[in-house]
């Protein structure tokens, strides 16, 4: 457990801080058709159009134009992805990731127009033991901004490494 405890604690020193941001995304009325009609949201289409201040983006719509394709290369051995939303996944001693769930918070609503821009970060690793073993937990934090800096939404990831 000693060496759980001094990975986690050399992980937390290199990576709790660390920041990426991701700019200029202007959100095009064809993104926000896209994105209802491959969920089947077609209803929202008819609502959000309807609103006196221009269509609105479901909600859930805010991290798809920071997500980007990952060619087979660019996966590690084990077929999981190098990075979070470009912040490097810390070395930790236990290889196995799962996802732990997300917490999402919507504040104001993405318009046609608005130019969104992602900060990513961690906030914080630590580790339990568990009844199979050790678990780490790595907290992830993404806030997304519009173009008058107003925050219109967050996601706290948890992602589990068994």
């Amino acid at each position: 457990m000693e060496d759980i405890e001094h990975a986690v604690q050399a992980a937390r020193e290199r990576y709790l801080g660390l920041s990426v941001v991701a700019k200029g995304y202007q959100v095009h009325e064809e993104d926000i058709r896209a994105y209802c009609y491959a969920l089947g949201h077609e209803r929202w289409l008819e609502l959000a159009g309807r609103d006196p201040q221009g269509m609105t983006a479901p909600p859930s719509f805010v991290s798809i134009p920071f997500a980007r394709e990952v060619g087979l290369r660019e996966h590690r051995e084990d077929g999981t992805l190098p990075t979070f939303d470009g912040l490097p996944i810390p070395d930790l001693p236990l290889k196995r990731r799962m996802a732990g769930g997300v917490d999402a918070t919507y504040y104001l609503p993405v318009r046609v127009g608005d130019t969104l821009t992602a900060v990513a970060r961690y906030t914080d690793l630590y580790w339990k033991q568990g009844r199979g073993g050790p678990i780490i937990f790595l907290i992830r934090r993404v806030e997304y901004f519009n173009q008058r800096g107003e925050k219109v939404a967050e996601e706290i990831y948890t992602h589990i490494f068994r």
